[in-house]
């Protein structure tokens, strides 16, 4: 069976989640990547990872990112853990 794989994650598709006002929660990070996932601009998939990489970082006790690029640091050594999950 070939092995799934699925749009990676980028920098872009963190930065739709950095929209004013800048999120205060990790709460509002995952509700913010249902409404980016309803808009149509990411994967059902793609949402999943997020959701699942957010909770994570919340469950280790790290403290919220200032930013995009931030967040996209925090997340990718777990990104690599997926196939094809980050670009």
């Amino acid at each position: 069976m070939a092995e799934q794989t699925y749009t990676p994650i980028s920098l872009v598709d963190i930065e739709r989640l950095y929209v004013d006002p800048i999120p205060k929660s990790w709460k509002e990070l995952e509700e913010r990547t249902v409404h980016v996932l309803e808009r149509g601009e990411i994967s059902d998939r793609q949402s999943q990872v997020m959701v699942t990489i957010l909770r994570t970082l919340e469950s280790k006790g790290v403290p919220m990112p200032a930013d995009a690029d931030d967040l996209y640091l925090m997340m990718r050594p777990l990104l690599e853990a997926v196939p094809g999950g980050y670009a």
